[in-house]
């Protein structure tokens, strides 16, 4: 009986940790997700005192923000060492050619014009220029 008490407080255990991510798009890595009060509060100094308004910011929804290479992506959810889930807001689809099925998003490649950040007064728009002062070069000291 002592074994099925201590199984019982295991998987409360699991069931109550934190939530990682794993994904294709990290090289099934598993990354751990926080809230919106947490990524604020981690910006801040650690001498300083939490600031009353970071109590708005959500503290329920679990995040995950990164920059993805465009295509499909595989993923789930692992919470403690037992528990392991997928999303109902992602399509559930098998995995390549195997029996394993894993939430998918396809991520479209972002296509966006930069506009210019120099203009020049005199001259051809279409020239190239390259100013010393604002590249990496600017420090650099001629011997």
């Amino acid at each position: 009986m002592d074994q099925e008490a201590e199984a019982e407080e295991n998987k409360d255990e699991d069931a109550a940790g934190p939530v990682y991510f794993v994904s294709s798009c990290n090289d099934w890595t598993p990354v751990k997700m926080k809230t919106k009060r947490v990524l604020h509060l981690e910006k801040l100094p650690m001498t300083e005192p939490a600031p009353p308004h970071m109590l708005e910011y959500d503290n329920m929804t679990l995040t995950y923000s990164n920059f993805v290479s465009p295509g499909a992506h595989y993923f789930y959810f692992m919470q403690g060492r037992n528990r392991v889930f997928l999303s109902p807001n992602y399509p559930v689809v098998k995995f390549k050619a195997t029996s394993v099925v894993l939430n998918r998003v396809v991520v479209k490649p972002k296509v966006h014009e930069f506009e210019s950040v120099f203009t020049l007064k005199e001259g051809v728009e279409d020239e190239e220029l390259f100013l010393l002062d604002h590249s990496v070069f600017a420090k650099y000291e001629m011997e």
